[in-house]
């Protein structure tokens, strides 16, 4: 990745004075009582897998902070960053933030100096020197995980990048986030290989419905219907409707002994869930 890029990316996202007044107020936050222990924090549910199309993406919605407060229940987790990818971003949500701005910034300038785009691997590589160079530059890392996931000219690619820079290449499928490890449970018994895509949303809802269900960090997913994103080389980025999620996350639900199977039948069958009572 070339460095003048890089530099150039951060600085359009962020300038560099901010940067270093921001990483001066984080380390004198730590151990007190001051704005440190006060950032919106997303706790979060992110995962990604291949199907027969391509690359399918899901997210819950919830954003929490200040200890353990709810500020909403209609984030959203997933952001495009260039024609055929997009990045999931879970825990401190500025710094999710700057990554998915930087990404945006250096995929676009790449594609405007060469007129052709990043392949995944050099957008992986781009944000494993991000993490890297912030760390480095300001002696703090990123509060954040993130998978990058995406086509290019060599097939479907998904990257999970840790705040220190490490980049795993997931051959399958990736989580993280604090339900995460709830949805490699449900992925390892229910993922095959070349899943349609209405076989994959179910397998995604089974996910979601399960970590909302036993992470107290993530949204339940009948109460804020997830995001799901699949990306094809047909269609590109394409966010799916809720009818078409909601009706999925139904059938998933139709087979759990602990969910409220009048509402699974609701779900499943397209019709509207129930009003809350005020």
């Amino acid at each position: 990745m070339r460095s003048d890029l890089l530099q150039r990316a951060v600085r359009d996202a962020f300038p560099a004075s901010a940067l270093r007044k921001a990483a001066t107020m984080r380390a004198g936050a730590r151990g007190s009582s001051g704005p440190g222990k006060h950032r919106i924090h997303s706790g979060t549910t992110i995962f990604t897998m291949k199907y027969a199309d391509g690359i399918m993406c899901a997210a819950d919605r919830k954003t929490s902070g200040w200890g353990y407060s709810i500020v909403a229940q209609d984030s959203i987790k997933i952001r495009q960053v260039d024609q055929l990818s997009v990045v999931l971003g879970c825990g401190d949500v500025s710094s999710i933030q700057l990554i998915e701005k930087t990404l945006a910034t250096a995929n676009r300038e790449f594609r405007d100096s060469n007129d052709y785009p990043l392949s995944i691997e050099g957008q992986s590589a781009y944000l494993s020197e991000l993490l890297r160079f912030w760390h480095a530059y300001y002696g703090d890392a990123f509060e954040a995980g993130s998978i990058l996931a995406g086509l290019d000219a060599e097939g479907a690619h998904i990257f999970e990048l840790e705040s220190d820079g490490c980049v795993l290449l997931r051959p399958h499928h990736a989580s993280n986030g604090s339900g995460g490890f709830r949805v490699e449970d449900q992925l390892d018994a229910r993922w095959v290989p070349d899943l349609s895509r209405k076989d994959a949303l179910i397998v995604a809802m089974h996910c979601l419905a399960h970590s909302g269900w036993r992470d107290s960090g993530s949204s339940d997913a009948v109460i804020a219907t997830p995001t799901v994103v699949v990306i094809t080389s047909k269609k590109g980025v394409e966010f799916l409707p809720s009818d078409e999620i909601e009706r999925a996350l139904g059938t998933a639900l139709l087979t759990k002994r602990w969910a409220n199977q009048r509402i699974a039948k609701l779900l499943a069958t397209g019709q509207p869930k129930p009003r809350r009572r005020k």
